[in-house]
């Protein structure tokens, strides 16, 4: 249990960072990766952990921040792609 909560902190931290960037000064490629990282890290938890719900909240902040990213990063380049 306590290496779940060490990982929730962990996931939570490096989120706080980007929160406070402005959308345009993001590294989509730097963020994603540190996500796939993330998501590996606590895959690789024990799997009696995994039936908590604060696993799972977890595993979806990853997920959100992800797509966001991507959609993020497709919408830039559609953008740019017009100009």
């Amino acid at each position: 249990m306590k290496s779940l909560w060490g990982m929730v902190e962990r996931v939570l931290s490096t989120f706080c960072k980007w929160y406070v960037t402005l959308w345009d000064n993001i590294d989509v490629d730097q963020l994603l990766e540190r996500c796939k990282a993330l998501a590996k890290d606590v895959k690789t938890l024990n799997k009696a952990v995994r039936l908590y719900d604060v696993f799972r909240c977890a595993l979806n902040n990853i997920i959100t921040i992800s797509h966001a990213m991507k959609l993020h990063s497709y919408s830039a380049f559609k953008s740019t792609k017009h100009d």
